[in-house]
């Protein structure tokens, strides 16, 4: 879910060729008018720039669209486990209750086991509501942070594009202007150096999904170690009365 190394990384190889362009090539106090060697070279970086922006754009939705199915084939994946776990559990817990059947020898005792088999069962239940509940609080906040953040992502790299084109296009017509090369230069490298500034910040904003999904997992921890604290309680509570009726320990599979 990390996507900012690669956006990072496909926009640093194209600004540093965009802030390197205007010193190489530009030489300090010559006019640049149309058709120079100078506007004919503005032309091909504005061109390259362009097309590099375009590829890292691709490389960019193409890793983030890989992220996602690896994201969503890991969720499946532990929410099958988590099904064939409580299968198990199930099919060991249903055994050890049925044992307690052939214990209860009097009137009382088996009604008492069948109040204990019952109560065991709802609290189950209501462990495995409150856990799933958590669980899916936590996925719905994290697939909205990882919405925001792509969201955010897109419109920072989107601006940077737009601003970078601005910025060659204002280029190109100071050349065919005349303007000398020293503002030329100054002004290209200027305009590109902002938009590079304002592509770190909004960077910064759209990976603030960070702190939001540390709240989401102490929410979750939590809700579950509650879940889990609760049923433990009121099972020792059940096995302790169950053991007054049978006069002796009663263990019960969790």
């Amino acid at each position: 879910m990390n996507f900012k190394l690669h956006v990072r990384t496909g926009v640093a190889i194209a600004l540093l060729s965009a802030l390197l362009f205007p010193a190489a090539v530009f030489a300090q106090g010559t006019t640049t008018p149309r058709g120079t060697n100078v506007c004919a070279r503005i032309d091909e970086f504005s061109l390259k720039m362009t097309e590099r922006l375009a590829n890292q754009e691709t490389m960019y939705q193409t890793r983030v669209a890989d992220r996602t199915t690896k994201l969503l084939g890991r969720r499946l994946e532990r929410e099958q486990q988590l099904v064939e776990h409580r299968t198990k559990w199930d099919t060991n817990r249903d055994a050890s209750l049925a044992k307690l059947d052939t214990r209860a020898m009097t009137d009382a005792q088996k009604t008492a086991v069948a109040a204990f088999k019952t109560a065991v069962t709802n609290a189950i239940s209501l462990r495995r509501t409150v856990v799933d509940n958590a669980v899916s609080a936590f996925k719905t906040g994290l697939d909205q942070a990882i919405a925001s953040r792509k969201s955010g992502m897109d419109t920072a790299t989107a601006t940077f594009k737009s601003s970078v084109t601005t910025a060659l296009e204002k280029a190109t017509s100071n050349c065919a202007s005349g303007v000398t090369a020293k503002i030329l230069r100054d002004t290209l490298a200027a305009d590109l150096k902002a938009a590079r500034n304002k592509l770190q910040g909004d960077i910064k904003t759209a990976e603030k999904v960070s702190t939001t999904l540390e709240t989401l997992r102490m929410t979750r921890k939590t809700a579950v170690e509650k879940a889990h604290a609760d049923f433990k309680v009121t099972i020792e509570k059940l096995k302790a009365d169950l053991k007054i009726v049978f006069g002796q320990a009663t263990t019960t599979p969790q």
